[in-house]
């Protein structure tokens, strides 16, 4: 077994987990031991730059290719021209033992032959054509969650993540050293379905939905509102990573908004109402124009009640009382609106009153 290293990721400064890393010290030892003393930081500052700790800590991944890779190491400059390794500006290749061949490898970017630094980058599916030409030296051993959440960072010109993805920490473990990644014994499917140890069939996938799912409803039970949104995130990945047919479409579609309006109110009850804005409005997406989704409707005028958008909010809740003209929620959000806009209006009032009396 190699040694063991770790990253503690922040993105957009909210934690997003740890990944923890095997080494393949035993094929490539001077990139193993690169990487290794770079997390640690033992080495101290770059010679004649005390400015620049040879640490990966509180560096970013700078480059973000969904499909391909997530790259990062630049704790110089931080765009993808700096770095520095433990044995200088830049060191050999070694011998290029093992290939490109699947998710969560660790490799070493480079500029050409023999130019290893600091920078690697971490696979998120097979990349054959980099073999031959970049040196593999671990793989991810728990936190493919944490890459994954990396790899759906939303990226902007030149591939950089618009939020920054930061190694907070970072370090090495010991032997039988517990590696601090949380676990929820009481799911047992991977987090996404792509990286699950033995491909699933679509009928597995549902059935792995029904479940997570079933798993926020337990969250959302306790008030554990964050973790339940994460259930029913989680819920959706399985539920688009099915093929739909004839026989299954209309129950994935409804499966997906089923998550999409629970998530909604967990979002509003954690006061994140533009997140359950973005679910509502996902839902309503897959609703159709034609939507009697009578929850979804009044969930998503409840967060565009909470975002000040009172014009907007007054149309969706409308519709939820017409369709459902016995419930008292749309018909108390309406209430609630009609008191914003009265307050607005005497606001306007006594400004121009005000206004009046100056001149």
């Amino acid at each position: 077994m190699g040694k063991r290293c770790f990253f503690d990721i922040t993105i957009g400064g909210e934690a997003a987990g740890r990944m923890v890393f095997q080494l393949f010290d035993a094929d490539a030892p001077r990139t193993s031991e690169n990487f290794r003393a770079l997390c640690t930081g033992e080495k101290g500052p770059i010679p004649e730059h005390d400015e620049w700790q040879i640490h990966f800590k509180g560096s970013k991944f700078h480059r973000v290719i969904p499909g391909f890779m997530c790259q990062g190491g630049d704790f110089t400059v931080g765009d993808g021209t700096g770095g520095w390794s433990i044995f200088g500006d830049k060191f050999d290749d070694e011998p290029f033992t093992h290939s490109h061949s699947r998710a969560g490898l660790l490799s070493m970017a480079n500029a050409g032959p023999n130019t290893n630094s600091s920078q690697f980058f971490i696979t998120t599916q097979d990349a054959p054509h980099l073999n031959g030409k970049h040196v593999v030296f671990g793989k991810v051993l728990k936190g493919m969650n944490v890459l994954r959440k990396i790899e759906g960072t939303p990226t902007g010109k030149f591939d950089v993540p618009e939020s920054d993805v930061v190694i907070a920490n970072c370090g090495t473990l010991e032997d039988g050293e517990d590696d601090g990644v949380q676990t929820d014994d009481t799911d047992k499917y991977e987090d996404y379905p792509q990286d699950s140890e033995v491909a699933l069939t679509d009928d597995e996938k549902l059935k792995a939905a029904e479940a997570i799912k079933g798993l926020g409803n337990e969250f959302f039970k306790n008030k554990n509102f964050s973790a339940a949104i994460e259930k029913y995130q989680k819920s959706i990945r399985y539920l688009t990573s099915l093929v739909p047919n004839d026989n299954n479409k209309q129950d994935i579609i409804k499966a997906r908004i089923a998550c999409c309006s629970n998530i909604s109110i967990c979002c509003l009850k954690i006061n994140k109402p533009q997140d359950a804005k973005a679910a509502t409005a996902e839902g309503l997406k897959l609703e159709g124009p034609d939507c009697k989704n009578t929850k979804l409707i009044f969930r998503h005028a409840s967060a565009l009640f909470e975002l000040g958008k009172y014009g907007e909010a007054k149309e969706f809740a409308t519709k939820a009382r017409e369709l459902s003209p016995e419930d008292s929620g749309p018909r108390d959000l309406l209430s609630k609106i009609a008191q914003k806009a009265s307050n607005q209006k005497e606001k306007e009032s006594k400004a121009y009153r005000k206004w009046l009396s100056n001149e």
